[in-house]
């Protein structure tokens, strides 16, 4: 069983996005914020970290706070960021690529 945290400002959307990883055999342990987000890291082991960011909000500052806490662990961290649709082009997804993360459009 995986170890995801979701960081989730929404507190409806994490229930679900909770149901569904569920359904895939995750444990997942939901914080509403980044400072919470950031010490679990050091307190648990976690293998997937998803960042589902407020409408509006600077999820590249976020990403790249987790990513820098990431580069300090011993094991490799995966982290998705779920966006709200529409999809808005491959802009995203590049800069993700390339940062070494994952980029989903929800609908």
């Amino acid at each position: 069983m995986q170890q995801v945290l979701l960081l989730d400002f929404d507190v409806r959307h994490a229930e679900h996005v909770v149901k569904a990883l569920a359904t895939i055999f995750c444990q997942t342990v939901v914080r509403a914020d980044l400072e919470s987000a950031l010490g679990l890291l050091h307190e648990q082991k976690v293998e997937v970290v998803i960042v589902a960011p407020a409408p509006g909000e600077d999820w590249i500052g976020v990403v790249e706070a987790i990513r820098h806490e990431a580069r300090q662990m011993d094991s490799p961290l995966h982290i998705v960021c779920l966006l709200p649709g529409p999809y808005r082009g491959p802009n995203e997804r590049v800069y993700a690529a390339r940062k070494g993360f994952t980029v989903i459009y929800e609908r």
